[in-house]
């Protein structure tokens, strides 16, 4: 398969590189570039750092490079995710990633919301909001911020508490035993 490393064979052309690539097909197609860009994309979700396919593909570039480690960018990361996650530095020093760290509140999001835990990853707006910054948000405070998504109204959670608050009036009020 090419994936422009070669221009269409003239001998005065000079290779595009790997800047003009669409990055499926650079993983697709393997090889040493691909398993980096393939590599440096799962450690930027373990450590919450969002890359653009530009600044994936530069990296990579830099790997290639004599001296370049794909070691040396993984580190770069992680430096980068505890400078971002400021609460979650010392958990990150000792080798928890970020990615693993958020399945609580994936799990407290995905049953509010009617969702599977799977969909929620570490870039979601309401994960960041609750690891983002000086002080990690609680399970309650998490929860409460994932009931203010207009969304929750129609989830079956926010049914259930609709449910339940108008029992409670009912039994306050004497018309349910």
């Amino acid at each position: 398969m090419r994936i422009k490393l070669i221009t269409r064979g003239s001998i005065k052309a000079k290779s595009t590189g790997i800047k003009e690539v669409e990055p499926t097909k650079l993983q697709e197609a393997g090889g040493e570039i691909g398993n980096y860009y393939t590599e440096l994309l799962g450690h930027s979700y373990k450590t919450g750092i969002r890359l653009s396919n530009e600044t994936l593909l530069s990296k990579v570039e830099e790997i290639n490079r004599p001296g370049g480690s794909i070691e040396e960018q993984k580190r770069s990361l992680t430096q980068a995710s505890k400078l971002k996650y400021k609460a979650l530095a010392p958990y990150i020093d000792a080798g928890i990633n970020v990615g693993d760290f958020i399945a609580d509140f994936a799990v407290i999001k995905a049953k509010e919301l009617d969702m599977s835990a799977k969909e929620i990853n570490v870039f979601d707006p309401d994960i960041q909001a609750a690891i983002s910054g000086e002080k990690l948000l609680g399970p309650e405070d998490f929860t409460t911020l994932v009931r203010k998504n207009p969304n929750w109204r129609y989830s079956s959670t926010a049914n259930e508490s609709a449910a339940q608050f108008l029992n409670s009036l009912l039994k306050t009020f004497g018309k349910v035993g």
